[in-house]
């Protein structure tokens, strides 16, 4: 089957499933769909199921892994309940591991498939909280924050390395290259947003918010600022902007559970433990611990792990492991771990994904 036949099946099975428009979906597959990067399942000469696995890169203790982002799953509505689509997941987190990307990511598209994905050893460890507040449009922003609506093209690389800089500083972040950043900007203007920025007394980038106008409010879906003065003046431009005084604004949280004003907002799942634990190694060399990890969906990550002086050693072999697991200062008596326990433990606090065109 030719590559344009696939895509073109990929589309239908897209517009059957999802509220999308055409000029999105034109967009949407003219940046992000690439022949390998999908999986297929056909039967009887007709698509049944398909996702995409889009690539990007996530910060992991200051180390960039690759990671595939699950996007457009999705199942013709008569073939639903069939299993379809946890066969053609399986599949494709072993098409990762063999391209040795460190994780899988995706975020559920409702709350009821948190539990789905967890099926499949998918742990959710992003969270955000939103922020509501109400903005008295008459008051300027302060004189020393000039903000820009909108942006010309040659200014383009120079925000991309603002954002660039701003989300490196954010632990368990997605990353956004200069090609994804462009295709963020293109996705905005189709959805009737706008990008403001902030600028300092000497001209210099200080904040950038994403916006999108929704009804009797503003929604900024990202806001990076190196200031409070910044982020207000920001804010207050984009109400403005949109005649609104209520602002919705999607914020960052500091702890992974125990926080009653954050929501879920993404699952990930380790597929190449030995990449994840020799970088995880590698920056905690103070760390010692062993343990056996059992993956039934990847049995290339069973095996018996050792952590010890920044370096970590895999045996694929099924024998006991005679001796106390320690994890940071806490020391665990068991030494069994499943892959669910792994990702809890190396992720301690919450994850960001943002900008994914979700």
């Amino acid at each position: 089957m030719s590559e344009m036949s696939i895509e073109t099946d990929i589309k239908g099975l897209w517009r059957s499933c999802f509220d999308d428009t055409e000029e999105f979906i034109d967009f949407y597959f003219r940046h992000k769909f690439k022949p390998d990067n999908c999986a297929v399942m056909y039967q009887g000469g007709r698509l049944c199921s398909s996702l995409l696995m889009l690539p990007y890169t996530m910060d992991f203790y200051g180390i960039y892994l690759p990671v595939s982002y699950i996007s457009g799953a999705c199942t013709l509505q008569a073939e639903r309940g069939k299993g379809l689509m946890g066969r053609l997941l399986a599949d494709a987190l072993k098409t990762m591991q063999e391209r040795n990307i460190a994780f899988s990511i995706l975020i559920p598209e409702s709350v009821r498939l948190y539990d789905y994905y967890g099926k499949f050893d998918y742990v959710p460890i992003f969270r955000h909280r939103f922020d509501n507040l109400h903005v008295e449009t008459g008051h300027a922003p302060s004189l020393s924050n000039d903000v820009e609506t909108g942006h010309a093209p040659s200014l383009l690389n120079e925000l991309h390395t603002y954002m660039n800089v701003q989300m490196r500083k954010r632990p368990f972040s997605v990353q956004h290259d200069a090609k994804d950043f462009f295709s963020i900007l293109e996705d905005l203007r189709l959805s009737g947003g706008q990008l403001f920025t902030s600028r300092s007394a000497t001209s210099q980038i200080n904040g950038m918010a994403f916006a999108l106008p929704e009804q009797n409010s503003v929604f900024i879906y990202e806001l990076l600022a190196d200031n409070h003065e910044a982020e207000t003046a920001l804010i207050q431009v984009a109400a403005k902007f949109w005649h609104q005084q209520n602002v919705r604004c999607k914020k960052t949280v500091n702890e992974k559970a125990g926080n009653e004003t954050s929501e879920q907002g993404g699952m990930l799942r380790i597929v190449s433990a030995s990449t994840v634990l020799n970088e995880y190694a590698a920056t905690h060399p103070n760390v010692s611990m062993e343990f056996q990890l059992s993956d039934d969906l990847l049995p290339a990550n069973n095996g018996v792990y050792k952590l010890a002086k920044g370096k970590c050693t895999h045996t694929r072999n099924s024998g006991e492991c005679a001796c106390n697991t320690f994890f940071n200062e806490g020391a665990r008596s068991t030494d069994m771990m499943t892959i669910n326990e792994l990702t809890n433990l190396l992720f301690p606090h919450a994850g960001y994904i943002s900008l994914m065109l979700e």
